[in-house]
């Protein structure tokens, strides 16, 4: 006996899995500018601003971890 996955669930599986990637790619557009103004804010040696970017990128490192752990 063969198992063959009907067409409706195949869709949904795969649309799930566009979604799931849509996600992940718009999270890592949000965040490669914080990671720009960090590297660039390394290079000029402001490193009180370095501390606080890197602050700040750990929240946002956390939020992202809550929001796919809510996934």
């Amino acid at each position: 006996m063969k198992w063959v996955k009907s067409r409706g669930f195949m869709l949904l599986e795969s649309t799930f899995g566009i979604a799931i990637l849509a996600v992940f790619i718009a999270s890592m557009g949000v965040m490669l500018p914080s990671l720009n103004t960090a590297i660039k804010s390394y290079d000029n040696g402001a490193w009180i601003n370095h501390r606080l970017i890197k602050q700040r990128l750990d929240t946002q490192l956390s939020q992202y971890h809550k929001f796919a752990d809510a996934m």
